[in-house]
């Protein structure tokens, strides 16, 4: 890394930072390690250069722990004008998520809710994880896909131990017996063929497992209901199940009603985005920006501001408010 070294790193300007870093460390909970790989200063040079023991170039480590600390100043003045966005929301949808979750983990058995991004389904997925006991999460992506891959993250997420690829699944079964408990799995498209059958192994009413829940894109539906003799026995087994096309109009009004939106125009232009292939999530992102915005220029938020923020995230040069 190459840092421009000024001659304010003295000693004495070396011993404010020290004991700048080591408050953070007491205030936030921060340990040596989280900040030698925040700041991309290798670990056993930065405990030395905290400790005084360097016996480098301590000007240097020491500007690179001012950019650090300079960059988390920065980090948390954004944070607290960023507008936080409405906690979650019994939507319609959200309802109909609710409904499928509750009824796997209670009956034990295997479902799907698939739909277009931004309709809430991680949402409500994570709100029913926080608030419900004995409910496990895990999030595939494209590095995350085969069995075990998936059987590896499950035993991250439930803090088993088990490292012997042979042995995950007895060791997720061992854990999850007896608990009435629910596997949610977001992203589920991601997995292949066979780590979808796996999953569907675990809420077998036969083994006492536990109920099933997989969410993702309309691909998925298409695998486990539509799959064939390939895989027919993950066909069978699977039970409720939730298409989602698009985000109600209910649950766009709902959304926009939780940011305290009022302006008729600014509703209206809100609407229209809440339609738009990203849904929800729109709203949420042009309102943060376009209340960041307004607060930045010491403006009540008005619908110029809401259009500039929805152009600058979308990059079109205008939306045609249909």
């Amino acid at each position: 890394m190459n840092v421009i070294v000024s001659e304010e790193y003295t000693p004495e300007r070396q011993e404010d930072l020290r004991a700048e870093v080591r408050r953070i460390m007491e205030v936030d909970g921060l340990s040596q390690s989280d900040i030698a790989r925040e700041s991309g200063i290798k670990y056993g040079t930065f405990t030395g250069w905290l400790a005084g023991t360097y016996n480098g170039r301590n000007e240097e480590k020491a500007a690179e722990v001012a950019k650090w600390l300079h960059a988390r100043k920065e980090k948390a003045a954004m944070a607290a004008v960023l507008p936080e966005p409405p906690s979650f929301l019994a939507t319609p949808t959200a309802q109909e998520i609710v409904t499928v979750l509750q009824w796997c983990k209670t009956a034990h058995d295997f479902g799907a809710v698939v739909g277009v991004p931004g309709v809430g389904k991680t949402k409500t997925f994570e709100y029913f994880r926080d608030v419900t006991p004995h409910v496990w999460m895990i999030t595939l992506e494209p590095s995350v896909r085969g069995v075990h891959q998936v059987l590896t993250r499950m035993c991250t997420v439930m803090k088993l131990p088990e490292k012997r690829p042979t042995m995950l699944s007895s060791a997720i079964f061992d854990f999850i017996r007896g608990k009435e408990g629910l596997i949610i799995v977001d992203e589920a498209h991601q997995a292949t063929i066979e780590a979808l059958d796996q999953l569907r192994a675990f809420a077998d009413p036969e083994t006492g497992g536990a109920g099933v829940v997989v969410g993702g894109n309309h691909a998925l539906m298409s695998r486990v209901k539509n799959g064939g003799s390939a895989n027919s026995q993950l066909t069978s087994r699977v039970g409720m199940s939730r298409a989602l096309p698009r985000a109600r109009p209910a649950d766009i009004a709902g959304l926009i009603e939780a940011w305290k939106v009022e302006d008729k125009e600014i509703v209206k232009y809100l609407t229209m985005v809440g339609r738009k292939p990203g849904a929800l999530r729109n709203i949420t992102k042009t309102m943060r920006l376009a209340v960041l915005q307004s607060r930045g220029a010491a403006q009540p938020l008005s619908i110029d501001h809401v259009r500039r923020a929805w152009t600058q995230l979308s990059g079109s040069a205008e939306t045609s408010e249909e």
